[in-house]
């Protein structure tokens, strides 16, 4: 019996960072995402943002995140309702449990924890109805968001379908990626969609949330696993990195705004624009 790579990670709990042999602790790994109590978590791969630093880790039990600690120099970009306004009733938040709009999303000067809780209200509110179940965790003693995986498109505009692109040292952990089979054909299939075409879906779904993202690249279009029960049964298009939104417009002046955003810029080629625009002529909010 092929025994398992033993390798060292960077791990991080509420009090620090440290290393930690994945021996014996994590015998599979699963895009299943940690519970809102989970406090260590190794980390597998660091990716540098503009706002912030995340890292591909995993729980003690093998379910895998995206946990993004922000810079604390960074101030606030988002803007939202009046502090005195209160939220019509359909405009209230589906993913957030009161139906309340997060109302220190008022402030523009936030520190760490503020934050953290704020991307978190903004990740509940554009991708709540999908299942997923971010939340904020205390980790070397500073809040950090935790997030669900997902399979991210290169700056390219290319979707890598390799589990190496996106989990290095996978055999390090016993029987590897419980989900991999299911998920490898999805991704499979969602590469041979035009990436236009998904980056509409996610566009189109973040604007019915009167959610407008202020930064849209192909780095931050990414594929939410989407479970029934214990199962991946699709890979839903999302955007990512709710650093810079804004959240005061109607769904139809967000989906306006972003796609003026997208056709004014260099980020799609000409054919793509050309396809963007007929999937924009076709689409009711």
């Amino acid at each position: 019996m092929e025994e398992k790579k033993q390798i060292k990670f960077r791990a991080v709990n509420e009090f620090g960072y440290f290393f930690q042999a994945n021996s014996g602790t994590i015998e599979k790994l699963t895009f299943r995402s940690p519970g809102s109590t989970t406090k260590q978590f190794y980390l597998i791969r660091q990716y540098n943002g503009r706002d912030g630093k995340v890292w591909l880790s995993a729980s003690k039990s093998g379910r895998l995140a995206m946990v993004k600690f922000r810079k604390s120099d960074k101030t606030f970009s988002y803007t939202l309702l009046e502090k005195d306004t209160e939220p019509e009733e359909d405009e209230r938040d589906d993913g957030d449990a009161t139906g309340e709009l997060p109302q220190l999303l008022q402030a523009i000067e936030l520190n760490d924890s503020s934050l953290a809780k704020a991307e978190l209200d903004v990740w509940k509110k554009a991708h709540g109805h999908l299942g997923s179940s971010p939340f904020v965790a205390k980790l070397a003693s500073k809040e950090a968001l935790v997030m669900p995986f997902a399979f991210c498109y290169l700056a390219s505009g290319e979707l890598p379908t390799r589990l190496s692109s996106y989990l290095p040292c996978s055999d390090a952990f016993g029987d590897g990626l419980a989900d991999w089979g299911t998920a490898q054909t999805l991704l499979e299939e969602s590469a041979r969609i035009l990436a236009v075409d998904s980056l509409f879906t996610a566009i189109k779904t973040l604007a019915s949330k009167s959610v407008c993202h202020l930064d849209i690249k192909w780095e931050h279009l990414a594929l939410l696993p989407v479970f029934e029960g214990s199962t991946v049964v699709r890979l839903e298009p999302i955007l990512i990195d709710l650093a810079e939104v804004d959240l005061k417009l109607s769904p139809t002046d967000a989906l306006s705004s972003m796609s003026d955003a997208i056709l004014n810029s260099h980020l799609l080629s000409d054919v793509q624009k050309e396809r963007f625009r007929e999937l924009l002529q076709s689409v009711q909010l």
